[in-house]
């Protein structure tokens, strides 16, 4: 036997004039979930059958029990409520219930008579059942997605954008040059005897014993070993502590690098120039250096 308490349910709110979501909301329940009791997908808790029949003032046995009728309590009068009959086009006429008198079911003709008959209705697949209130709801509910979504979308451009200029100011604190050494960094040396710094405005601060201060004037890089120190100027050419003529020779000079017994230089095409131990010196085939 089919199930007939959707076509019940559907029959009993459209007779009160409500929307599946004014029943739901009297129930206490998602729209949805009410919807699949109308479309037959599930069947409402024994407690919610009770209070559907306290909503409808209709027993709880006619409700439940597939054969039985729905008798609908109309004090207010008779109303027409349509449906199939028997006979495939008659329109039943439901008169107001008189308590001392027995209800009737209704007959071939049309007599006085309160019961809803869902009988002779035709099984009817619903897969889902949308009124005005449902709409709109759904609408609410898209308008609402959309706004979350764009809030998301902002908040993620935003994290990215707070990203992009934290590795921006990485890198220029790192000298602009992707975590590259530079050659400017290198404005402070240390000696057996002396310290050597260049301040922000380009002049050499100096401390302790060291002798050949003129020479390293202007220098934008220093770098120093014991007693040894060189000095990188703007064009590119070296100055030595110990007026090296092979330091002094060298042009396109990017870094310098100051050892015991050597002297090294960076030209800027990644080569490295040196002079003095020729066992630290062996730097003929280095190339690509950074």
């Amino acid at each position: 036997m089919n199930n007939r308490l959707p076509e019940k349910l559907t029959l009993l709110r459209k007779h009160y004039g409500l929307s599946q979501g004014d029943i739901a909301e009297k129930l206490g329940v998602a729209v949805t979930e009410y919807m699949k009791w109308e479309n037959g997908n599930t069947i409402p808790p024994i407690l919610k059958l009770r209070d559907i029949s306290e909503i409808y003032k209709v027993s709880l046995d006619s409700l439940a029990d597939n054969t039985k009728e729905v008798i609908i309590p109309d004090p207010e009068g008779s109303v027409d409520i349509p449906f199939i009959g028997q006979d495939g086009d008659a329109t039943q006429v439901l008169d107001r219930i008189d308590d001392t008198q027995p209800t009737q079911t209704i007959n071939a003709d049309l007599g006085s008579t309160k019961v809803l008959d869902t009988q002779p209705i035709q099984e009817t697949i619903v897969t889902q059942v949308v009124d005005d209130d449902e709409e709109y709801e759904t609408s609410s509910i898209d308008q609402d997605k959309k706004k979350k979504m764009i809030r998301t979308i902002l908040s993620i451009a935003g994290i990215a954008a707070v990203a992009v200029l934290g590795l921006i100011l990485l890198m220029k604190l790192l000298g602009g040059n992707g975590g590259q050494l530079n050659p400017a960094d290198k404005k402070l040396a240390l000696g057996d005897r002396y310290s050597l710094y260049i301040d922000k405005n380009g002049n050499l601060v100096r401390n302790g014993a060291f002798e050949p201060q003129i020479s390293f004037s202007g220098a934008v890089q220093v770098d120093a070993y014991n007693d040894h120190a060189l000095g990188l100027k703007p064009e590119g050419v070296v100055v030595s502590s110990d007026n090296n003529q092979q330091v002094v020779a060298w042009s396109e000079i990017t870094m310098v690098a100051a050892g015991r017994t050597h002297s090294a230089g960076l030209r800027s095409d990644g080569t490295v120039v040196c002079t003095g131990s020729i066992a630290a010196c062996n730097v003929s085939s280095w190339e690509n250096i950074k």
